[in-house]
């Protein structure tokens, strides 16, 4: 599998959920959020395709965060790629949230 895509749409899928100085999650902290973007000129090649994620996390009674998230990049004229995780860390400012996690799936059409 070619891991480009997932190296350039996790970032991306990263800032869309991000604030500027999150402080540690409360142990109810969650967070369910989704979005889709149009990929700018600064990703070359990739300018223009559509990528759309979705995350839903919770801070666990230990601390620990627990979830799941998923990215879709689309280019004309259909579906490229798809990727789907766990969330491994949750850090909630106010109403905004940083979640981060590492890829368990992902394919290339």
């Amino acid at each position: 599998m070619n891991s480009r895509v997932f190296r350039i749409a996790a970032p991306l899928a990263i800032a869309m959920l991000m604030a500027a100085a999150p402080a540690k999650a409360s142990p109810q902290s969650s967070v369910t959020a989704g979005g889709a973007v149009e990929l700018p000129a600064e990703f070359g090649e990739f300018a223009g395709d559509h990528v759309q994620v979705h995350v839903t996390a919770r801070q666990g009674p230990d601390g620990s965060a627990q979830g799941r998230f998923s990215i879709v990049h689309q280019r004309p004229p259909g579906l490229w790629a798809r990727a789907s995780g766990i969330v491994t860390c949750l850090a909630v400012s106010g109403d905004r949230a940083v979640v981060t996690g590492v890829i368990t799936h992902g394919n290339l059409r």
